[in-house]
């Protein structure tokens, strides 16, 4: 729930912020007919109707972000009504006359209406800083656990292992088998090379172990 609502609040700003959508101004045409009417001249809002309908829903497998299930008013700038995730696929991805598509015009033909993304730029924003934050918790995750298995040897069992304290050892670094991004300079590296001294030290450690 958390997920969607932190897409759905970044969607939003984007558009009344205009992220991005400066690369596709309205025509003097409609902006002259927004003004007009007293309309706010900002591209995608007009009314507003299109930003109150984006929302987050429970689903059974969690929760979506979209738009509500109702109709877009054209009114006063147009008498069609239009569904409200369809008008949401054309702004995102374009129109194009006679044929409404994602394909984007023929060759030769314009744009119709122009794609204005900004729903998958905020999708592509929280992929991003789901990975970095990802890659974050995992580093930090075995930090404590190297530390945290340094912490239950003493110092005695450093310099002459004991067959209890390198099963200890095989035991809890399991998790660590076939990692590839130990690299030299990381801290849990060196922590791991440490182990690996203290496993030869005994004699008997399983090696593939670690």
């Amino acid at each position: 729930m958390a997920i969607a609502e932190k897409i759905r609040k970044d969607v939003i700003r984007r558009i009344r912020r205009q992220v991005g959508l400066q690369n596709t101004p309205l025509t003097v045409k409609y902006l002259r007919r927004k003004i007009s009417y007293g309309l706010d001249f900002r591209t995608l809002i007009a009314t507003e109707q299109y930003i109150r309908s984006i929302i987050v829903e429970e689903t059974e497998y969690g929760a979506r972000v979209g738009v509500q299930n109702i109709d877009h008013e054209g009114e006063p700038l147009s008498k069609t009504r239009v569904p409200m995730y369809k008008l949401a696929e054309w702004l995102e991805y374009g129109t194009t006359r006679p044929k409404i598509g994602r394909g984007g015009p023929a060759a030769g033909q314009p744009w119709y209406t122009p794609p204005r993304p900004h729903w998958r730029p905020a999708q592509a924003k929280f992929a991003r800083e789901l990975g970095q934050t990802r890659k974050k918790l995992t580093e930090s995750m075995e930090r404590a656990l190297v530390g945290a298995l340094l912490g239950e040897l003493d110092e005695e069992e450093f310099t002459s292992p004991t067959p209890n304290a390198r099963r200890f050892v095989h035991k809890n670094l399991s998790t660590f088998k076939g990692r590839k991004d130990m690299a030299p300079e990381n801290e849990a590296s060196s922590y791991m090379n440490k182990y690996k001294s203290y496993i030869s030290e005994g004699g008997s450690g399983d090696e593939e172990q670690i």
